[in-house]
């Protein structure tokens, strides 16, 4: 009789998270006591927390067993930081997600995750770093895995540390399928702002591959708005002719139509979107220069959204897109452009009659779980300032309907921005 093998362990799929550690978290009265919880295909994992913490250090470990099924390149983990309360609800800090598509093909990824707060806007300053590594059987592992030795060294990420970082991953070493498809690129082109030129009637060209269209033409505007929608089909070609080709934004001044009309342009490769979460990039800002001359600076600013969809993707769902969008990290430049860095001073000195917001109903539970306090000013005044998605406040003066802040708030930029708005709020 023949020894059959039990080869049940080696159809094993199982995805190993680690939540390694955290800097700058928000905080809110008083200092957080994190810890993160995270969700994958219903199951919920969470690390302990850490009193009294922003910089908290976990290296927590936690294992999915995948029941035999592999990862889909479609797959994300959810990740929330929160603030452990001893009475009440836990308070969320920092939310975000993790795409899972890199993983399956290098099997072991560090990655900073990318969050933002409960409104959805950005935490800048805000890191979450997590290892993920993807055990699965040999039989299973991709077909690139011979080359993937002897580019392990310079594929490590091990020094990715930021957002530009991780779109550049080298996409270019992939190895793509000579498979012959049908693939559909979406781009949406939103609007433009600070375009170059006096009195211009702006229309917005688009190249991909070997097919081109436009938008309409605004008459008379340097802040042009067209929300267009454009569609280009490729029938029977494989990935690796496809995702070499270039996709081009013009942006022309058409009353005068001829070889000086460009104001700018940005190049993009197909297979650099492809690459990204969803095979899309969204709401995204890019930077029109001029080609023949970079050292002019920026041309202008265009916002798009684009989609390269191949047999079986998905489009992903219709984000709103928001003024409050955080520009200056939503970027993306032609290399050899580089702005100038600069700084939003905002100098914040007092305030006087703050209404009050508390009821004497919260001033009686404060009583009870707090020390034997006179009756006082029932607000915390504190002066929130945001310039261009990005968000700083003052400190909080405790109990006072006449506050003296003294202090400066400062917020980091590119010159020239494309926010022209300032907002100063006074919350409680």
């Amino acid at each position: 009789m023949t020894e059959q093998k039990d080869d049940s362990t080696s159809q094993s799929f199982t995805l190993v998270v680690e939540i390694v550690s955290a800097k700058n978290i928000p905080k809110r009265k008083a200092k957080p006591d994190p810890y993160v919880s995270i969700f994958y295909q219903g199951i919920k994992k969470k690390t302990t927390s850490k009193k009294s913490e922003q910089n908290p250090v976990w290296n927590e470990k936690f294992e999915f067993d995948l029941k035999g099924t592999p990862l889909q390149h479609s797959d994300v983990i959810e990740v929330l930081v929160k603030d452990y309360e001893n009475i009440g609800s836990n308070k969320l800090l920092a939310k975000g997600l993790v795409p899972l598509s890199q993983v399956i093909s290098y099997n072991f990824l560090k990655y900073q995750v990318d969050l933002c707060d409960s409104d959805n806007n950005k935490l800048e300053s805000t890191q979450l770093i997590v290892n993920l590594e993807y055990k699965c059987p040999r039989n299973a592992v991709i077909s690139k895995q011979a080359t993937k030795s002897n580019e392990m060294e310079d594929l490590s990420l091990d020094n990715l540390t930021n957002f530009e970082d991780k779109l550049i991953r080298r996409h270019d070493a992939k190895i793509r399928s000579n498979k012959l498809q049908d693939f559909q690129i979406r781009i949406k082109i939103f609007q433009a702002r600070q375009l170059d030129g006096n009195n211009i009637d702006p229309m917005c060209q688009i190249k991909c591959y070997n097919l081109s269209k436009h938008t309409k033409t605004l008459r008379s505007t340097n802040s042009p708005y067209w929300n267009e929608v454009f569609f280009f089909n490729f029938f029977g070609i494989c990935q690796a002719d496809l995702f070499d080709k270039l996709i081009e934004f013009q942006v022309y001044n058409s009353v005068n139509f001829l070889k000086d009309a460009l104001i700018g342009s940005f190049k993009i490769d197909i297979g650099f979107v492809y690459d990204q979460f969803h095979h899309s990039l969204i709401n995204k800002w890019i930077l029109l220069a001029d080609a023949q001359d970079l050292m002019c600076g920026a041309k202008g600013y265009l916002k798009v959204s684009v989609n390269v969809l191949g047999p079986g993707d998905e489009a992903p769902p219709n984000l709103e897109s928001s003024n409050d969008d955080d520009i200056e990290s939503n970027l993306l430049k032609p290399p050899g452009i580089d702005l100038r860095p600069a700084t939003f001073v905002l100098k914040v000195f007092r305030s006087e009659d703050i209404p009050r917001m508390d009821s004497n109903f919260f001033q009686g539970v404060k009583s009870i779980f707090g020390s034997n306090e006179t009756k006082k000013e029932l607000v915390d005044p504190y002066v929130e300032f945001s310039f261009a998605g990005r968000k700083v406040q003052s400190k909080i003066i405790y109990n006072d309907a006449n506050p003296e802040w003294n202090q400066e708030l400062k917020i980091g930029l590119k010159f020239p921005s494309m926010c022209d708005k300032v907002a100063i709020a006074i919350k409680d």
